[in-house]
């Protein structure tokens, strides 16, 4: 594919693949095994439209979920003949339209958003992908940060939380560093001391869980002084 800002990208463990969707909606894939190789995919139905989608892939029912807020959800199905298909959701979305993160939650079957807003004091919100999917805003204890945008987010297993990184608010880098979201029985938010160097502040940078170090790996992005840094 061209040079392309903005994209999102899963990785498909059943082709062992990434499988990418820019702005454009033009979808790509990068077999992974033996040499590298890119192809165009043509899916069927009606793409989503959006300006910095966020994706996420769905185990359970083998296929790429994207996110283009206030509210449109998209599923790319990735077996047989691939086909967007728009999901008609209940409750109320998200608030945020740009820059926001969202995790799969396989404990709960749920994908979690989080930012994309920076006017309001962040809660996050679950989509529940079983049945007829509904929003829901997870109304968490502790000190919820103000809705960032541009930040990263990661499941971590081990604790069963969401782990989110940097982000901007209102142009300013932010300076909460990190912070935890337990997801299990009453939600709540936690901020993170780890010891050892810290990063400098940071936004639209990436960000990975490592299942085999049980650690979450950041790269890249935007600090005050326009630098990037690998962590």
């Amino acid at each position: 594919p061209a040079q392309r800002p903005e994209h999102t990208m899963i990785y498909d463990p059943v082709r062992d693949r990434v499988v990418t969707v820019g702005e454009d909606s033009e979808v790509w894939t990068l077999s992974l095994a033996g040499v590298p190789t890119w192809a165009q995919v043509t899916p069927t139905g009606t793409p989503p439209a959006a300006w910095g989608p966020v994706a996420m892939y769905d185990p359970a029912r083998d296929r790429m979920l994207v996110f283009a807020l206030p509210g449109g959800v998209w599923e790319l199905s990735l077996s047989g003949t691939p086909a967007w298909t728009e999901l008609v959701t209940t409750g109320t979305p998200p608030p945020g339209p740009y820059g926001f993160t969202a995790i799969h939650d396989p404990v709960r079957d749920r994908a979690v958003i989080f930012g994309g807003d920076e006017d309001y004091q962040g809660n996050a919100w679950s989509l529940s992908l079983a049945g007829n999917p509904a929003w829901t805003e997870l109304a968490a204890m502790g000190t919820a940060p103000y809705g960032c945008v541009w930040h990263t987010a990661i499941y971590d297993p081990l604790q069963d939380r969401m782990v989110v990184f940097g982000g901007s608010i209102w142009g300013v880098y932010s300076q909460h560093k990190l912070l935890a979201l337990s997801l299990s029985g009453s939600p709540e938010w936690t901020e993170l001391v780890p010891a050892g160097r810290l990063p400098q502040t940071r936004a639209a940078h990436a960000a990975i869980y490592d299942p085999v170090r049980a650690r979450m790996v950041i790269h890249g992005g935007n600090n005050m002084t326009n630098r990037t840094e690998d962590i």
